[in-house]
């Protein structure tokens, strides 16, 4: 028989720690913890626990390793669902309620038995939380509640339970759910699954997990079919973090590599940012006589399976939320990009390569300049429902032929920019990593003025009517 309960958020964590008392006839963690988990969660939040429940993440870890132990360890899991709406019982049972749950719906969080870490695969819609002034690559996952369809969109989320998925195991576990609820081309995987890709490269057990390097990452990364990059801090420097910036811009969830050099190495999952202010450009100066968008000083949005989702710090100091000493220490060292195969060139040419032309175009203008990786259709769709450009430009957008994907440059000022507005663009060839002369460019706006490049040759042509502002482009993460 599978029970059914309903809490408000002040009553849960009493609530649930006597469920998980008595469902597993053991005191798994105090209530402090249940209370510190669901803090982030906004007060008017109401919860519907179900269980026993079958989660497919945990049952691969229990029937592979858990289940070989002396300890006893259930098998089931307990689903705690999330409603920003009240919800009881007539609402599942009453036909005409079922639309409101469905809206108001805000994911979910597994329970499982591995203490101090019982917090298993979790997606939860920003909108639950208190503060939620962010952009995060999200994406939909279909699930139920007490035998309602409903669906959430958000990032996925797992605690580690350190023995058989780590830090790196989790990371890799989220990126590849996220990528194969989004996209048909990619398969989700288990811990299992990581396991057996990883057994080449083994040089010993693997059981219980001793955690991965950003090496066995990127291989796995690989094998589950992306052209993976990995960018070094040591040897892009000061290009570093705009370099990581330009792949979270890009829609792109990046698995990061941090360590403080005195025994600390985590790995987690950076998947979004704070929205721009006008703070973040007033404060930004002209040191090239124009601004990277990239090098504002704006917070970063992390999927740590230490925390709750959704944590924000700075890339200079990405591990400040744990407020302590040790982890404050933390830098990134590499992190890890899950490109499409088929994008040959990086972020880190493409950007200097929209510069040049830039500057050879307009040279120092005072202006901001935001370079970010798209694919073809979402551009072009987004193109078709700007209401600032004309039909002219529209048209002579859509008909280019261009690759399944692309790089794009806006070329904004700070006034513009804070309107969420730009005045130029420069779109790149994503499949060519020749950046010598013309070959990755495939066309450039200014104001009235469009150059494109055909059979190796750039041609200028003017609009009957110049766009000299229109909409920046937010489909990569959902807003600006």
């Amino acid at each position: 028989m599978i029970n059914v309960d309903y809490f408000d958020k002040n009553s849960l964590p009493e609530g649930l720690h006597k469920i998980i008392g008595a469902f597993y006839e053991q005191d798994l963690v105090p209530v402090s913890v249940i209370q510190h988990f669901v803090a982030p969660i906004k007060d008017s939040i109401k919860f519907v626990v179900e269980y026993p429940y079958v989660d497919k993440v945990y049952r691969d870890s229990y029937y592979s390793y858990f289940s070989s132990k002396l300890s006893k360890y259930g098998r089931d899991c307990i689903r705690v669902s999330i409603f920003d709406c009240n919800v009881g019982s007539d609402h599942f049972f009453t036909n005409d309620l079922h639309d409101d749950l469905k809206h108001n719906y805000r994911g979910f969080f597994v329970v499982r038995p591995t203490p101090p870490s019982i917090f298993g695969r979790t997606t939860i819609d920003k909108r639950a939380l208190k503060e939620n002034d962010f952009l995060i690559c999200e994406t939909v996952f279909s699930t139920t509640c007490n035998g309602l369809k409903l669906s959430v969109s958000g990032f996925p989320y797992s605690s580690q339970d350190s023995e058989t998925i780590s830090c790196a195991e989790t990371s890799l576990w989220a990126t590849m759910e996220y990528f194969s609820s989004r996209y048909p081309k990619y398969s989700s995987v288990l811990p299992s699954t990581i396991i057996e890709t990883l057994k080449t490269l083994s040089f010993q057990r693997q059981l219980p997990s001793l955690g991965l390097s950003y090496i066995d990452l990127s291989y796995a990364l690989k094998k589950y079919g992306f052209g993976t990059m990995v960018y070094d801090k040591d040897v892009f420097g000061a290009s570093f973090n705009s370099l990581l910036s330009i792949y979270v811009e890009s829609g792109i969830p990046i698995i990061i590599a941090v360590t403080n050099g005195e025994g600390i190495n985590h790995a987690f999952i950076c998947c979004g940012r704070e929205k721009l202010k006008n703070t973040h450009l007033d404060q930004a100066d002209h040191e090239n006589g124009w601004i990277d968008f990239h090098d504002l000083k704006k917070q970063f949005v992390f999927i740590d399976d230490n925390h709750f989702p959704y944590q924000r710090a700075h890339l200079d100091e990405p591990c400040k939320y744990y407020n302590r000493d040790d982890w404050g220490k933390c830098r990134i060292s590499h992190f890890i990009v899950p490109l499409y195969p088929k994008v040959y060139l990086d972020a880190f040419e493409a950007r200097n390569y929209c510069v040049n032309v830039y500057e050879r175009l307009i040279g120092a203008g005072n202006d901001v300049i935001r370079t970010m990786l798209s694919s073809l259709r979402s551009y072009k769709n987004e193109i078709l429902q700007n209401p600032d450009l004309t039909e002219e430009l529209k048209e002579k957008i859509v008909s280019k032929p261009m690759p399944k994907f692309i790089w794009v440059c806006e070329i904004s000022n700070k006034e513009l920019l804070k309107r969420e507005k730009c005045f130029g663009s420069i779109v790149l060839d994503a499949t060519e990593p020749n950046t010598k002369r013309l070959k990755p460019l495939i066309y450039c706006h200014l104001g009235g003025q469009v150059l494109e490049v055909d059979k190796g040759l750039l041609y200028s042509s003017k609009l009957k009517k110049p766009v000299n502002e229109f909409s920046v482009y937010t489909n990569n993460l959902n807003g600006f």
